[in-house]
């Protein structure tokens, strides 16, 4: 949430480690749900790209310091969505 009204509306989440310091954390989101119902690997390479471009309006020092997390939130189980979540994970 941003501003006087608490606007959700900032590409990046930023926290700070303590009071005297200028370090912290920045988080950031990057998802394509209506691209993943027709081309699954290219929503996660999508998805990658929006939240690595989203954490660049925090101060990052290089590449190294992001750490990436996946949820893949579809129905594992279901007919080709196993194919799918590994199209996705093998070759993005």
């Amino acid at each position: 949430m941003v501003g006087p009204w608490q606007v959700p509306v900032a590409d990046c989440a930023v926290t700070s480690s303590s009071y005297f310091d200028y370090i912290g954390e920045a988080m950031a989101i990057g998802e394509r749900a209506p691209l993943a119902l027709t081309n699954a690997a290219a929503s996660g390479r999508m998805a990658i790209a929006e939240a690595i471009m989203n954490i660049a309006a925090a101060s990052i020092l290089k590449l190294d310091d992001i750490a990436l997390s996946a949820n893949w939130m579809a129905a594992c189980g279901e007919s080709g969505q196993d194919a799918k979540l590994y199209a996705t994970v093998c070759c993005s």
